[in-house]
């Protein structure tokens, strides 16, 4: 095998390499080492003198690494197999839809994603760096936070996995910086040592320049030190609770291929846990996301007086997932996926939540005209089945009552840090998140979909209440740590004290101000390169003015 070939091979398991800490649990520390190989083969290019910039070299690089990065963190959507819950599906139709998941979603993600190492490999001939090469692991440690953020954008952007800091939710204390900061900030620590740790063997390995080595070295042990002191600032801060009281979430363990089927009465499996909690002692109970699979206000009367009763026999406050239907100012019809309160006395609140982020493809389809024209089979996947697909919310709209006032999260709401931070910026003091996980059983989507909420509950300060239809459900401390919980695939009610807070953290405040200040680290080379570039030019133009005075 020649040389070019081992080096593709060398980046193709680099990026598969570096997403197992976000996959396994067991591996979480690794976050901070897992990017060293990849690092020491890009780094190794990068800072010979003599390279020339090759825009689709560098691209083809990130291509790569990011392809089997995303393949093995989106790795799960094999337990989609064989997507019996759709109605009407084919072997054939399952696995295509399945293959185009696992394949087409990683390289969609990777396409953007790319970029930074093209960006990395410019970045690294500008005379700055040039003449400061350990600017390098920083520069790449600030891109990375950035490019996380555009998988936040658009339809086709999905973050699951961009965000290195998914890796430490098993870590919560490594996460509390996160308050600060938010989430970008702790990705960009992970990145920072990586990069300096890889710096650093690269002039052992290679240029044997122990100088620069130790350098490297003493700079990734304190970038990791100011991080863990600011995490230790963090936790150790009192979070100041306005009022308690016992909650709990339900779990019904009832399938995807069971949810849809009229034979299956989840308000009976859900009554009973709800019993079951309240004789727990729970005054606030949370359902997971459409446990009931139809319109709970405008529907058949008959589900919401079953709902009520249940309210009635806990005398308990009940959080319940279902659909709502409403219409436009033109009269077009709209369904949203909602989380609706029901008091102990068995009223409903006027207040519903609308899930916000909708899933592509399972609540709705992008670009429906084109996909069903050339894609068919995506189109299919759609929920509902009618075309009508669902609405999505644009408000926070808390259930703001007497004993507290609650934010409301639906699912894939829960892995875009503006939705919750946007919600305990308008007033929430404990989140309540339904979501339905079902489809991935027990794989490692549950977990690291539970890991998303626990990286929310850091950023903010809030208890939440996680329940899902087959696990995990979870209740999740204003520090990240699990309180109580649910495994997958058990049917069951987790109980536990929780807390309204108030007050709100800095990141809750201030947002993702920390990107700015990574797009100005990358941004800062090209500048002083532009400003000397200037500057020369108008010292040449004066020395070639001749002197007419004399």
């Amino acid at each position: 095998m020649s040389n070019k070939h081992l080096c593709r091979a060398a980046f193709l398991f680099s990026g598969a390499l570096a997403a197992l800490p976000i996959c396994i649990p067991l591996l979480s520390l690794l976050c901070f080492f897992s990017f060293i190989p990849l690092l020491l083969l890009l780094f190794r290019e990068l800072i010979r003198p003599s390279l020339l910039f090759r825009p689709r070299h560098y691209y083809g690089v990130g291509l790569l690494v990011m392809v089997p990065y995303f393949m093995v963190i989106f790795h799960w959507f094999t337990y989609l197999w064989p997507l019996d819950f759709v109605a009407g599906m084919t072997p054939a139709i399952a696995a295509f839809i399945i293959l185009l998941a696992c394949i087409g979603l990683p390289f969609l993600q990777a396409l953007g994603f790319a970029f930074l190492f093209y960006c990395l490999a410019w970045l690294s001939r500008t005379p700055i760096v040039r003449k400061f090469p350990l600017l390098l692991p920083f520069l790449f440690a600030a891109l990375f936070p950035l490019f996380s953020f555009t998988q936040t954008l658009t339809w086709a952007g999905v973050p699951w996995g961009a965000q290195l800091a998914l890796a430490l939710y098993p870590q919560p204390f490594l996460l509390a910086s996160a308050s600060f900061f938010g989430s970008y900030f702790v990705t960009f620590v992970i990145a920072a040592v990586n990069a300096c740790l890889a710096y650093a063997i690269l002039h052992v390995v290679y240029t044997a320049k122990p100088r620069a080595c130790r350098v490297a070295c003493l700079t990734a042990a304190a970038v990791f030190i100011l991080h863990t002191g600011l995490c230790t600032l963090a936790y150790l801060q009192p979070v100041t609770e306005e009022s308690r009281m016992t909650a709990a979430v339900l779990q019904g363990n009832i399938a995807s291929s069971e949810k849809w089927v009229e034979t299956t009465d989840a308000i009976a499996i859900y009554g009973r846990l709800a019993e079951e909690a309240a004789a727990a002692g729970a005054e606030l109970i949370v359902w997971p996301e459409t446990v009931i699979t139809t319109y709970l206000r405008n529907g058949n009367g008959a589900i919401l007086a079953r709902i009520s009763a249940i309210a009635q026999k806990t005398g308990a406050i009940q959080i319940v997932g279902a659909y709502d239907a409403g219409s436009d100012a033109e009269g077009n019809f709209l369904r949203y996926n909602a989380l609706f309160l029901v008091y102990p006395d068995g009223s409903i609140s006027e207040h519903v939540y609308y899930k916000r982020h909708l899933v592509p493809f399972g609540e709705y389809v992008p670009m429906a005209a084109l996909i069903r024209t050339l894609i068919p089979p995506l189109a299919q996947l759609e929920m509902m089945g009618d075309g009508n697909g669902v609405t999505p919310g644009d408000q926070p709209a808390l259930f703001d009552e007497a004993f507290g006032c609650i934010g409301g999260l639906i699912c894939f709401d829960s892995i875009y840090e503006s939705l919750t931070r946007d919600s305990v910026a308008a007033g929430a003091e404990l989140i309540a998140l339904g979501t339905n996980d079902s489809w991935f059983f027990d794989s490692a989507a549950v977990y690291q979909h539970n890991g998303q909420a626990v990286l929310r509950a850091v950023e903010n300060r809030r208890w939440i209440l996680r329940a899902a239809n087959t696990g995990i459900s979870s209740v999740i401390d204003p520090h990240g740590n699990i309180v109580t919980s649910i495994p997958p695939l058990v049917e069951g009610q987790a109980v536990a004290e929780v807390a309204f807070v108030s007050e709100k953290t800095l990141y809750t405040c201030i947002g993702d101000v920390f990107l700015l200040l990574c797009l100005s680290c990358v941004l800062l080379p090209p500048a002083l390169a532009a400003a000397d570039a200037f500057r020369r030019h108008n010292r040449s133009s004066a020395i070639d003015i001749p002197d007419t005075m004399h």
